[in-house]
């Protein structure tokens, strides 16, 4: 499944040229001392000393990533590089001190020492940050092959700290989305509170979680893989509820949000942040011939084509851009597009802008990517992974789903806008948390026809008891026709629950039976207004969203109390 050659085997550019951007970036700009100690810090020399962002253990991350994968790539200068990685290490292990076991994220120099940098204290200094612990992780497994192939010396502390950063996400950086999935919180300390999870979607490595379960044995293997499952089960729903992945989402009960576009760093465009994840899902398909990793990479490129900002909305940062591109483009064994983004990456290198961006994160990731390309190249190809594994019930006979009369329709309809206690379980429809206005034709199309499927099959069920709550997941994908309206161009149910409301969990087999007879049923939807489609997607918290490739869909739940004990 690997392409041959890669940018650095083909002779597109050689070690020793990467060595030399090493050098003349990292070495003689980015790496900072720290007094005598040896220790090093990764300085942004693009933002101020009271900048949060000046020094962090991202950048600590990044610096070990590159230079031990540049390690693995030469045999010159190995030595050098392996007394940079380590007083990279000794200020991870300072950080690790000054956290809570994990690496504080943010960093400052003082009296020759590391020290948290306080300019703002209420951002929390001392957290951890996932990431950056996910590259550091990484980095030191490759230093400890770069010792068992006799390149770097013995080093205790690389198993040690490996070990330990494992060890932690595991115990304390890993929350349950409320749906039964895993998934990496962004911190220890503050990715989960009140009920709800604050998800960055390129912390979710696939690619490192496989890794980490392939290592491991028992109970500890199984939860890693069921980790790096979930992960990319989770960037597959974000992708198909908005139609690329944003910086950062909410989750409540399993429903996914982005997050409040006025919260500092939490931005609903697909930006710096969002840029990352192709690491982890290329690295999953390419060393894991992972093919499920494989198909999401394709699905990203038949919207974006050669065009990477259509993936991320940057500025400034088209490097990193096509870089973090070509990744996807491997990652979905596509040639014409590896060699197209290829072709972008070979121009980016060869020019003499190379390095004029201060940020070291725009000149990071284009390294990253060239290097991982050559790394992956160099491992054995794997057997394809099983698909996931698909446990469709057994189709519900058409009796079990009547239409209702219009009469009762319309009943119904009315009671779901002013409730009354009684045996008629109507729909709440919702969208991101707040109730749709039954005036939307939407809804209360949608209402009609779920109504007409669901009620019958809750009236005839002993299973349930009042107090429960089934709520149904539809999710609406909007496109125009030929004419310009917009219509519903599919509407499928990716899940079927009990409501957060719930007094208790309802029966599985309940579940199963009410979504495999609306999958059954092949719901579609009349056109709709402009205004129609703006109120939901507004209510899911995205801006209006009308270019004609940004077709995203919308997520509506409708919960059905159950009044009384059938």
């Amino acid at each position: 499944m690997r392409r041959e050659p890669n940018l650095l085997s083909g002779g597109y550019f050689s070690s020793a040229d990467l060595l030399t951007v090493w050098s003349a970036l990292y070495t003689d700009r980015y790496l900072t001392p720290v007094g005598t100690s040896g220790a090093l810090l990764v300085t942004d020399p693009s933002t101020s000393e009271s900048d949060m962002t000046h020094r962090t253990s991202e950048g600590l991350g990044y610096g070990m990533l590159i230079s031990s994968l540049l390690a693995t790539t030469q045999d010159q200068d190995i030595a050098n590089l392996q007394e940079q990685f380590n007083g990279l290490l000794l200020a991870v292990k300072a950080a690790m001190d000054l956290g809570n076991g994990l690496p504080a994220w943010s960093l400052d120099i003082r009296n020759g020492e590391i020290v948290l940098n306080d300019a703002h204290p209420d951002w929390g200094p001392q957290n951890s940050a996932t990431d950056a612990e996910l590259d550091i992780w990484f980095a030191l497994k490759l230093a400890l092959d770069l010792v068992a192939q006799g390149k770097w010396q013995s080093n205790p502390q690389y198993q040690e700290i490996k070990d330990k950063i494992k060890k932690l996400i595991k115990d304390r950086a890993v929350t349950d989305l409320g749906n039964d999935q895993l998934a990496l919180d962004p911190s220890e300390d503050w990715g989960s509170r009140l009920g709800q999870v604050h998800l960055n979607p390129s912390y979710l490595r696939v690619g490192y979680f496989r890794m980490m379960a392939e290592e491991s044995s028992g109970e500890e293997r199984a939860f890693f893989e069921e980790l790096a499952r979930d992960s990319l089960t989770v960037l597959n729903n974000i992708y198909d509820r908005y139609g690329d992945i944003p910086d950062w989402v909410e989750v409540r009960g399993g429903d996914f949000r982005v997050s409040d576009s006025e919260t500092p760093g939490h931005l609903t465009e697909p930006r710096f942040d969002s840029l990352r994840w192709p690491i982890g899902v290329a690295m999953s398909a390419i060393l894991f011939n992972d093919q499920e990793a494989r198909e999401f990479c394709r699905k990203v490129l038949e919207k974006a084509g050669t065009d990477s900002s259509i993936m991320w909305q940057t500025s400034g940062t088209d490097q990193a851009d096509d870089a973090m591109a070509y990744l996807v483009a491997l990652g979905s064994g596509d040639e014409r597009l590896i060699e197209a983004y290829s072709a972008k990456v070979k121009a980016y290198f060869n020019s003499n802008s190379f390095g004029e961006a201060e940020r070291y994160f725009n000149n990071s990731l284009p390294l990253i990517a060239l290097l991982l390309d050559d790394y992956m190249g160099r491992q054995p190809v794997a057997q394809a992974l099983p698909a996931a594994p698909i446990s469709a019930p057994a189709p519900t006979p058409a009796s079990h789903a009547p239409i209702m009369d219009p009469a009762l329709a319309a009943s119904m309809r009315e009671a779901a806008m002013h409730p009354t206690v009684g045996t008629v379980h109507t729909a709440r429809p919702t969208v991101g948390g707040q109730a749709v206005s039954q005036s939307s034709n939407v809804s209360e199309e949608l209402t009609t026809k779920l109504e007409a499927i669901v009620q019958p099959l809750i009236s005839s069920s002993s299973e349930l008891q009042a107090g429960q709550v089934i709520r149904v997941k539809v999710n609406v994908h909007f496109q125009r026709d030929e004419s310009g309206q917009w219509v519903s161009g599919q509407v499928t149910f990716p899940d079927v629950v009990s409501g957060e409301e719930s007094r208790r969990p309802v029966d599985q087999s309940v579940l199963d039976n009410i979504k495999a007879a609306l999958n059954a049923a092949n719901i579609s939807l009349a056109p709709i207004s402009d205004q129609d489609k703006q109120d939901l997607y507004k209510l899911s918290g995205l801006t209006d969203l009308t270019s004609d490739y940004q077709q995203t869909g919308v997520v509506i739940n409708f919960d059905f109390p159950i009044l009384a004990d059938n």
